[in-house]
């Protein structure tokens, strides 16, 4: 994990992000990706009203993630870590 120095928060690698179905159509679009080297769930947040984005992340649920699959529903999340960054993978 790094350290933005400006914002000083978390920075992390996350896989594609996906919609739930539930989630689709709203005026706050919530999307999740993994971070599976650092073991983080990113839930990216995009408010069409005010046109802003915002990510936080969160530890991996208690049981682990076993089964991901954030396109059928929301996925189980752990404790809030608190807002992060990301990069985009390569």
């Amino acid at each position: 994990m790094s350290t933005t120095k400006e914002q000083g928060m978390a920075t992390y690698n996350p896989s594609t992000f996906h919609t739930p179905s539930e989630c689709q159509g709203q005026m706050i679009l919530v999307s999740y990706a993994l971070d599976d080297e650092l073991e983080v769930i990113v839930a990216r947040s995009e408010n069409w009203n005010t046109q802003t984005t915002s990510y936080t992340a969160y530890s991996y649920p208690v049981a682990g993630v076993e089964e991901w699959s954030p396109w059928n529903s929301v996925p189980e999340l752990g404790p809030e870590i608190g807002p992060c960054a990301i990069t985009e993978r390569l």
